[in-house]
C-alpha cells in the first residue's frame, strides 16, 4: 500500500478545513440583508412613521417607503398622528428581517370625519372637531344657513338673538386658536388650551320639528345631554364647563362617497341652547356657565377698518 505523500496529506486537510468553515453568510452570490417595506392606508394622508433597528438604526419618514439593504434582525415601527385620522392599530409593531428576506409593516389609518350620511354620524363629527379643536373640521359640519340660538333672556346674546354661520366662526375659531377672549365687561378671559368633550348624548329620537319652530321648521332635531370642559391656558387648573341640555337641528343634501356611491351629506343646520345658567364666580377653580356665555366669551367681531 503506497503512502500518501506528506504534502498531498496537508492540502487534503486545509481543504476540508476550508469546506467545513463555510455557510451560508460567506457563500458568494447570497444576500446578507433583506428589505423592509411600509405600507400605511390610505396613501394620500403621507403618514408619518419611525422605525428603528439593529445597531442603533433609526430612520423616520412619511408614506409608502421601502428600505433596501437592512441588516437583518429586529425592527420596530411606530406610525406618527395624522390630524382628523386615528392611529393604526397597533400604534407600534416588531417584526423581524432575515437574509435575503422581507419584511413589510402595514397601517390603517381610521378617518375620524367621514362623509357623514347620517344625523348621528354628524354629531360624532361634531364632538370630534371641538376635542381636537380643529376649525377647519368644525366648520365643515356647519350647514350655510347655520345658525347658534342663544338661550331665551341670555344677558350676551346679540339683537337677532342668534349667531348666523359666520359669526359662530368668529367665536370658534379664536377659541380653538387660543385667544384670548372678553367678557361683557371687557374683562380679560384666558385663552383656550384644551376641550374635553366628555359627553353627547342624545335623548330623544330624530323627530321633524314641527311648523311652530321659530327656527327650524321641518329639518330634523333631537335632544342631547352634553358636557363640555374648557382647560384655560394658565398656570393653575381654571375650567369652564357647559353641563346642560341642547337641542341640535341637522339637514341633508346629495354627496358622493369615496366609493363613488351617492349618499346623503349631513348638516349641522341648527343648535338650540336651553341652558339659562349664568356663569359661577371667576373665581372659582371651574366656571359653570352656558353654552351662550362661552361663545359671547371669544366671540371677536371682525375689524371695521379692514
Amino acid at each position: 500500500m503506497r503512502s500518501i505523500p506528506a504534502c498531498l496529506l496537508c492540502l487534503m486537510i486545509l481543504s476540508g478545513a476550508a469546506l467545513l468553515g463555510c455557510n451560508d453568510e460567506d457563500t458568494p452570490g447570497l444576500p446578507h440583508t433583506g428589505t423592509i417595506v411600509i405600507d400605511p392606508e390610505p396613501d394620500d394622508i403621507d403618514a408619518p412613521w419611525r422605525l428603528l433597528g439593529p445597531e442603533g438604526f433609526d430612520r423616520s419618514g412619511a408614506g409608502d417607503t421601502t428600505h433596501p439593504d437592512l441588516a437583518p434582525g429586529d425592527y420596530t415601527l411606530t406610525w406618527g398622528e395624522v390630524s382628523g385620522w386615528s392611529l393604526p392599530i397597533p400604534p407600534t409593531a416588531t417584526m423581524a428581517l432575515s437574509s435575503g428576506g422581507s419584511t413589510t409593516f402595514e397601517g390603517a389609518y381610521l378617518d375620524r370625519y367621514p362623509i357623514p350620511d347620517t344625523p348621528d354620524r354628524v354629531m360624532t363629527n361634531f364632538r370630534n372637531a371641538y376635542d381636537e379643536m380643529l376649525a377647519d373640521e368644525y366648520a365643515g359640519t356647519l350647514h350655510a344657513d347655520f345658525i347658534f340660538v342663544f338661550v331665551d333672556g341670555s344677558p350676551v346674546a346679540p339683537p337677532s338673538g342668534f349667531y348666523t354661520r359666520s359669526e359662530e366662526l368668529l367665536t370658534t375659531i379664536p377659541m380653538f386658536s387660543g385667544e384670548q377672549g372678553h367678557d361683557e365687561a371687557g374683562v380679560v378671559k384666558p385663552g383656550v388650551r384644551d376641550v374635553d368633550f366628555r359627553q353627547l348624548t342624545r335623548l330623544s329620537e330624530w323627530e321633524i320639528a314641527p311648523e311652530s319652530d321659530p327656527h327650524f321648521p321641518g329639518v330634523l332635531r333631537a335632544l342631547y345631554d352634553v358636557e363640555v370642559v374648557f382647560v384655560l391656558d394658565v398656570d393653575w387648573s381654571h375650567t369652564l364647563t357647559v353641563d346642560s341640555q341642547q337641542l341640535f337641528y341637522v339637514t341633508s343634501v346629495g354627496g358622493v362617497q369615496r366609493d363613488s356611491s351617492e349618499q346623503p351629506h349631513y348638516y349641522l343646520v341648527g343648535q338650540l341652547d336651553l341652558d339659562s345658567w349664568a356663569a359661577s364666580s371667576p373665581l372659582a377653580a371651574n366656571e359653570d356657565m352656558s353654552w351662550s356665555i362661552v361663545k359671547a366669551l371669544y366671540y371677536s367681531p371682525p375689524d371695521p377698518l379692514r
